[in-house]
């Protein structure tokens, strides 16, 4: 997971990456404060260009 704080205001952005979307699901749901949370979820795809993991691209 990836977490980015929004400047002047109580909101971050985060990209998890998960099997699938019950994954996701659970792990959402696990988050302590989730009850006082507003999630929106947006499914992401690969772009080409993106470097791999190593930080070489492929």
């Amino acid at each position: 997971m990836r977490l980015w704080r929004i400047p002047g205001r109580w909101a971050n952005v985060g990209v998890w990456n998960a099997e699938d979307a019950s994954r996701l699901h659970e792990a959402i749901l696990s988050l302590p404060l989730f009850p006082w949370l507003d999630v929106t979820v947006t499914p992401l795809a690969m772009h080409p260009s993106d470097p791999s993991p190593t930080g070489r691209v492929s």
